[in-house]
């Protein structure tokens, strides 16, 4: 989840509605509306955005900011193809979708000049977003370790808050998705693209947008989009097995976790239509991530032969194989080459900061 502004707070309260905690610390209640299924009503585009839009079709200005950290001189933890990622990610875009050199800003952490630092980090992504117009084409590509906090504000259907590792994080603490989706996604106008890479654990929900890809049109990856919860009976295994060994009643065992399954679909659908009402975008947003929010990205030498991000790999591979694609044919790609070893148990994720055509051509 986001606070609106850098003086809020947000956060779900225990009736499922939504409250802001201002600076001076009053609390208010902030309405939703949602229908019956907990979605919120369409956002339909204004004529200002469709109009912005449609100078996005022309060629803008190409920004891109590429994050290496392999961890070099900590005593654990140390990755190894996290540099790799960013060098193969800067050729490919300047080789496959024509960035200028200049225009690409790299950290990476076996250059003293470069350092990852969380204050170069968080100042190059700023400046990364800086002056954005309609018409620009914005990339972040991030590789390296990523964790996990708790979240105190009960929007984030997990618990936790996702977060990137700078290579001074022991010191200085890792950066939170609130943050990375209040500088790289909040405030971009109608018509700028920005595309968001992570390559890195915990990673699926990283910029905390709210429209996830379902892919409904094949069997194979349907439910790729889905963590391990396993369904109602799974959640509800141990009383099921009680009520059936006689140890306790059936019908009070049914009642009881009828009522706490209707429980917990009606916060799931309550978050939803909350992170939607507060992280929807004007800017056309794309999220790729290495894996969803329970998983672990790969840093392996088994794809290339060199060390690397598995995904990283996985997305410049996948071009190489298809050189025009949509978004939905780059989602089954990447997934492919990963799901073709039993090695990788990764699924890459596509998240989207508003209603998009997951068909259209893939530009950076």
């Amino acid at each position: 989840m986001s606070a609106p502004d850098k003086d809020h707070a947000a956060f779900l309260g225990t009736d499922g509605q939504l409250y802001v905690r201002d600076a001076d610390g009053t609390t208010r209640h902030v309405p939703v509306e949602v229908d019956s299924e907990g979605n919120l009503p369409t956002h339909e585009e204004t004529d200002s955005q469709r109009s912005a839009r449609a100078v996005a079709t022309a060629s803008g200005n190409r920004r891109a900011l590429l994050i290496g950290i392999n961890y070099t001189g900590l005593d654990s933890g140390q990755l190894r193809g996290c540099i790799n990622d960013v060098e193969n990610m800067s050729q490919f875009l300047v080789s496959h979708f024509h960035y200028p050199p200049g225009s690409i800003t790299v950290l990476r952490d076996d250059d003293p000049a470069k350092m990852p630092t969380k204050d170069n980090i968080l100042r190059a992504m700023n400046a990364l977003v800086a002056g954005a117009a309609p018409g620009d084409s914005l990339f972040f590509h991030y590789s390296g370790h990523g964790s996990q906090t708790r979240d105190w504000t009960f929007l984030e259907e997990d618990g936790q808050n996702e977060t990137i590792c700078p290579c001074d994080y022991p010191t200085a603490g890792q950066i939170v998705d609130d943050e990375i989706h209040n500088i790289l996604c909040r405030n971009l106008p109608a018509g700028v693209q920005m595309v968001t890479v992570f390559d890195s654990c915990h990673s699926g929900s990283i910029t905390d947008l709210p429209y996830v890809f379902i892919d409904t049109t094949s069997d194979k990856y349907a439910d790729a989009h889905k963590s391990g919860e396993g369904g109602f009976f799974s959640r509800h295994a141990h009383g099921w097995k009680a009520a059936l060994s006689g140890a306790t009643g059936v019908v009070a065992v049914i009642s009881s976790h009828v009522a706490r399954e209707l429980g917990h679909q009606g916060a799931k659908y309550g978050r939803r239509a909350i992170m939607r009402a507060l992280n929807t975008t004007e800017a056309d947003v794309f999220t790729l991530s290495g894996c969803r929010d329970e998983q672990t990205s790969a840093d392996t030498a088994a794809l290339s032969g060199e060390p690397t991000g598995a995904m990283s790999y996985a997305l410049i591979e996948a071009f190489k194989q298809n050189p025009s694609m949509s978004w939905v044919e780059l989602m089954r790609c990447m997934r492919d080459i990963l799901s073709s070893s039993e090695r990788f148990k990764q699924v890459p994720q596509l998240s989207l900061g508003r209603e998009l055509d997951t068909n259209r051509p893939v530009k950076m």
